[in-house]
């Protein structure tokens, strides 16, 4: 029978293994004899390299089989072709990517490479955490953060650690998904159009036709994707246009040169009231957020709206929430065409329309104001900006129950109001000052009066013409 060490005997220094006694732990030596030719075996730790080996193979998916002797070898292989240890589903909250992998991460090293499933796109730069050590920023290759939509939901994407950040180093873009040169920007040779759903996707919808699977979801969602693609037209418009009845998130246009049409496909009175444009709900007045908007233009050459509502809710009096319904800023250039304001928020910081610092909106058609005798600073407020009607243009506004706690129709900083050829209808009791014309500004009222029940007032340079 062999003898087992300790008991053969055999002088350490001529039974030694090849394994340095460092390199274990809570091992015994593998012991065999070089001079005597008697193997002599530590059964426990040849049992424990046999476990080790066999459960190196069962995680490689493959059989332990004592009729070959390459499993090590296919286990392994197995494992790097499976990339099993790598790859993992993320969570967290936005563009705060966190992953738990097995085994565990215990250190993030250089060229250490990942393989994330995110579980939602990112709007912004982005970070990554694993198994707990701590966020580390994600990076594109040319070492500035990522854009929106550079992870997207349940698309794979490989990133690296180096240097103390991870870069994206493949993000399941394909040839065919990158624009070749010389066709962007695209040319408008034709009017556009693009359907938004309020069961569509943002993600994957390409705005093309008016199904759920193909509409974008919400307006700035597909503004994001199809207002960089194109050289504005001084001929061709692009068009937006709601698919489906329902409440859509408010939205942002900046910056574009040429036209932008954001329209229902029903512009009826009765209609256009079941396609509304919901003030933002993540007004944050101590995050210096304190505005609460359904559309905000700013810089727009020309955008339009028609057959929609812009709907102010959410925020009360008590909220130090400012409420606007269309704010047209830096020079813009925005017209409501058949379209209606509802103030269902009792709010005295209420602004339906808000032209400043050089906009310009203008109304064609009828615009209705409801209220149910809530409060709002002014119906219509210009400050530095313009506000009115193309001359003889066949408008009517209908002002409904309201409260001015400033005036109807306040005009200020040097800004221009001027209705030609158009009808204001105060109904239902629309109360307070009917106007206030101050700080060197112009009000034509072409023979209307502002909405209220008190005689509008001038200062400091104001000019009122009924």
């Amino acid at each position: 029978m062999t003898a087992m060490f300790p008991a053969s005997g055999v002088p350490a220094a001529d039974a030694k293994n090849s394994i340095p006694d460092p390199a274990t732990v809570n091992c015994d030596e593998l012991w065999y004899s070089t001079s005597r030719c008697q193997p002599r075996f530590d059964p426990a730790a040849a049992n424990a390299v046999l476990a080790e080996l066999i459960n190196l193979i069962n995680k490689g998916e493959v059989t332990y089989d004592c009729n070959f002797l390459n499993q090590v070898e296919l286990s392994v292989r197995y494992l790097i072709q499976r990339n099993l240890p790598a790859i993992v589903f993320t969570s967290g909250v936005p563009n705060a990517y966190a992953g738990t992998f097995d085994p565990p991460v215990t250190r993030y090293n250089h060229g250490m490479t990942f393989t994330i499933i995110p579980h939602q796109s990112n709007t912004g730069s982005a970070t990554f955490n694993a198994n707990g050590l701590g966020p580390v920023p994600i990076l594109k290759g040319s070492g500035f953060g990522l854009l929106p939509n550079d992870l997207l939901i349940g698309s794979p994407a490989q990133i690296t650690f180096w240097n103390g950040n991870f870069y994206l180093i493949a993000s399941g873009v394909v040839r065919s998904d990158i624009p070749v040169v010389g066709t962007l920007p695209k040319v408008l040779n034709s009017d556009m159009e693009f359907w938004v759903r309020t069961d569509g996707n943002d993600d994957t919808g390409d705005g093309m036709f008016n199904l759920p699977s193909r509409a974008f979801r919400t307006i700035n969602g597909c503004w994001r994707k199809i207002g960089s693609e194109y050289i504005p037209s001084p001929i061709y418009t692009i068009y937006i246009r709601l698919g489906n009845t329902g409440d859509f998130e408010g939205c942002e246009f900046n910056g574009y040169g040429g036209k932008v049409v954001v329209n229902s496909i029903d512009t009826s009175p009765s209609g256009r009231q079941l396609f509304r444009i919901i003030s933002t709900q993540n007004a944050n007045p101590a995050a210096g957020n304190p505005f609460s908007i359904c559309v905000t233009c700013n810089s727009m050459t020309s955008l339009r709206f028609e057959g929609v509502s812009f709907v102010l809710k959410g925020y009360p009096e008590g909220t130090n929430v400012n409420m606007v319904g269309l704010s047209v800023g830096s020079d813009g250039n925005c017209t409501i065409t058949d379209c209606d304001f509802f103030i269902e928020a009792d709010n005295p910081a209420t602004l339906p329309v808000w032209s400043k610092a050089g906009a310009v909106v203008m109304y064609y058609n009828t615009v209705n104001v409801w209220g149910a005798g809530n409060r709002v600073s002014s119906v219509i407020f210009c400050s530095g900006g313009f506000f009115g009607t193309a001359s003889g243009a066949p408008s009517t506004w209908n002002n409904h129950a309201t409260h001015a706690t400033v005036a109807g129709w306040r005009v200020t900083s040097a800004s221009l109001f001027a209705i030609f050829g158009s009808t204001v209808n105060n109904m239902s009791g629309p109360t307070g000052v009917r106007h206030l014309v101050e700080l060197n500004s112009v009000l034509q009222a072409d023979g209307n009066q502002g909405p209220g029940d008190q005689p509008g007032t001038t200062s400091s340079g104001g000019i009122f013409v009924g």
